[in-house]
Formats: C-alpha cells, structure tokens, sequence
C-alpha cells in the first residue's frame, strides 16, 4: 500500500505520525494497523482505526479482547506522547505491538491528519467504507473565539495560541491564551470523541500545570482550562457530565481551575474578563 501524500493540502505544521502494528498471530509477518499515532509541537493524539462494527464481523468471539488490547494500547501511547512529544521510546504495554515507520506530514489539522491516515493505512477503518459527507466542515470553537478576541482588541492576537519553551522539554507547551495575569487552554467536550477530548484536556492541564513553576520572567496567577461544552451535550450525556468532573478532580490537584463555557461567545468574553491586554 502507497504511503499517504498530504503535500497538496496548506500546511501549517510539521506533524510527526506512524501506524500502531498489532502481530495477530505470534511469529507470523502478519500486522494489522490498530491506530494512528500523531505529535507535533502542541498536540498529540493516538486513535483507533479498526471499525467497531468491522471488528465484530472480523474477530466475532475474540471482539472483546481485542477491543480491550487496543483500549490499554491507546491508552499506554497517548499518556506517552502527552507527556514526552515524542513517537520515539514508547515501552507497548502488551506483547506483539510496535510502532510502524515513522513520518512527516505537513498539515493544517491533526485530526483530519490522523483520520485520512488510517483510512489509508487499513481496510478496516470505517471511513474505508463510508462515502465522504460533502457538508462543510464546522468551524472549531478555538478558530471562532480567535475571531472574536481580535476583533474586539488587535493586540490580543499575539496573546492567541502561544507557545512556549519550560523546563526541560524540547517540545513547547500550547496555550489558547497567554499573558502576564492569565493562562488558558480551550478544549471542547462533546458525546463523539469523548475519549479523545479529554486526552486532549489533560494535555492542557499539563501544559498550565508547568506554570507554576516554570522557568519565567512571569508566572499568570490565573491558570485555568475552558470546558467548552455545548448545550445539547450539557443534558443529553451523563458521559460528557463525567469526563469534565473527572478533568475538574485533577486539575484541582494541579492548582488549576475549570470553568465550563456553552460556546465561543462565551469563552470569548470570558478571555475578555480576565486578560491584562485588554486593560
């Protein structure tokens, strides 16, 4: 199979990315591609590619272990990858999983990076056999607020997705909003992805934690992670009401505060309250 070839889209990053190998029968050449693994400088994501529903046409009584080993895989490299911004000297937790060949990609979104790369990387992702939606794609909140902030105050552009060097990680930490006062990470929680919204929330917790300490001529005294969750999502799902109180529990334990915020708008005037830049 061709390697993948985002070359043709605008690229705003390098993403560093490899297949997850799964050796379904010991000493065979066998491999089936469990998930994508992706990193670059402020993000990270590891995710399945296997289809659920293929899955259980596929390994029908064997589905439940399986589902489980890939569970505690994903798990074992997405903890890696948040804490080290590195493919490179993960421990696989289980015998017969290795990473593939490491690759650069430049491109402007990481999820849609690791989506098309397990739909080119094995026949069982799901997207394989799903027509493409030729709805638009929605506009991410972190896009949304940016436009709202500069809109309002030019000068907290240079304030909107920061990045910054601390301690000693060779990769920069990210941050939504950064000032002297105020530091925040926006992450968005809805019932699809779940699991990854909240991988990437404790990124961001992370990330506000080193700033406590962290090696610089400032350190904001307001740390905290914006909960975007919209209204739906707020009363339809016990699930999405479990994974904020559980993101709530440790970052209480690293000093920082969550706030829960129903849309852009909000997040936007929230920034607005407490950034120094606007005073």
């Amino acid at each position: 199979m061709d390697k993948p070839n985002f070359s043709h889209n605008v690229a705003t990053s390098a993403i560093r990315w490899a297949p997850v190998l799964l050796e379904p029968i010991p000493g065979s050449e066998e491999r089936i591609v469990i998930a994508i693994a992706a990193v670059n400088e402020g993000e990270a994501r590891c995710s399945q590619t296997i289809d659920p529903a293929i899955a259980r046409a596929v390994f029908r009584d064997d589905r439940k272990y399986v589902a489980d080993l890939i569970d505690i895989v994903t798990e074992s490299l997405s903890a890696h990858l948040v804490h080290n911004k590195s493919l490179g000297q993960w421990p696989p937790p289980v015998e017969g999983v290795s990473l593939g060949s490491e690759q650069e990609s430049r491109y402007s979104d990481i999820d849609e990076l690791v989506r098309r790369a397990g739909s080119m990387s094995t026949v069982f992702h799901g997207e394989y056999f799903k027509p493409q939606s030729k709805d638009p794609k929605p506009i991410r909140w972190t896009d949304e607020v940016t436009s709202i902030l500069v809109s309002r105050n030019e000068r907290l552009r240079d304030h909107l997705d920061v990045r910054v060097h601390l301690g000693q990680y060779d990769s920069p930490a990210q941050f939504t909003f950064l000032d002297a006062f105020f530091a925040a990470n926006l992450v968005t929680f809805s019932k699809s992805n779940l699991k990854r919204r909240v991988e990437q929330a404790r990124a961001g917790l992370w990330n506000l934690s080193l700033l406590k300490d962290g090696p610089m001529l400032f350190r904001p005294e307001r740390r905290e992670l914006l909960a975007g969750i919209e209204f739906s999502d707020q009363t339809a799902s016990a699930n999405v009401r479990e994974a904020i109180d559980e993101i709530s529990d440790e970052a209480s334990r690293r000093d920082v505060l969550v706030t829960e915020l129903p849309s852009p708008e909000a997040v936007a005037e929230h920034i607005l309250q407490y950034s120094s830049a606007q005073a």
